[in-house]
């Protein structure tokens, strides 16, 4: 898809663009951007120093990352882990459910790898559901590294008592 621009270095398709997912359409997005080497910077995400790991604090608070930059984040988590980054604030971002759910999911799986050392994750105010909440609670559970989580109080009590279930059996800090 992106492999006739061998010399683009930044793509951004965040402002004024609206992207209709047509279930996967996003998905195959994403996936060509991680997958083309020369692409560092996706709108606000330095994917050159991601995927070198020179990232220990990543700061995309009201930055217009959406679900797309969402799962191209959750990609390089995937792909290259996330062993330098100590601490994210992805809040106010434009995430929501999908988004929300594919970066707590990637940062879940890389714990699993033992590529992991998040110990602060501020993913609130990103209208995020029942999927996202759920990956949220899943990582809670797993990702032994993180010690704070910063989730709006816009959750319904559904959503409260998936995450604090989770946290039942964890010192984590939820603000």
């Amino acid at each position: 898809m992106l492999s006739s621009f061998s010399h683009l270095t930044s793509l951004d398709v965040s402002i004024g663009t609206t992207l209709v997912d047509d279930g996967r359409g996003l998905q195959r997005l994403a996936h060509a951007i991680v997958g083309h080497p020369s692409i560092e910077k996706f709108g606000p995400l330095p994917l050159k120093e991601l995927r070198a790991k020179e990232v220990s604090t990543l700061n995309l608070r009201r930055q217009p990352v959406g679900p797309l930059g969402a799962l191209v984040l959750a990609m390089v988590f995937e792909s290259s882990g996330c062993g330098t980054l100590y601490s994210i604030d992805i809040s106010h971002a434009g995430l929501q459910d999908k988004g929300a759910a594919a970066v707590a999911y990637a940062l879940e799986a890389a714990a699993q790898k033992k590529a992991n050392n998040i110990s602060t994750l501020e993913i609130g105010y990103n209208s995020i559901g029942d999927s996202g909440v759920k990956a949220i609670a899943q990582l809670c559970e797993r990702c032994r590294t993180l010690q704070t989580l910063s989730i709006d109080d816009a959750l319904g009590r559904d959503a409260q008592a998936t995450l604090a279930k989770a946290m039942k059996n964890r010192n984590l800090l939820w603000v």
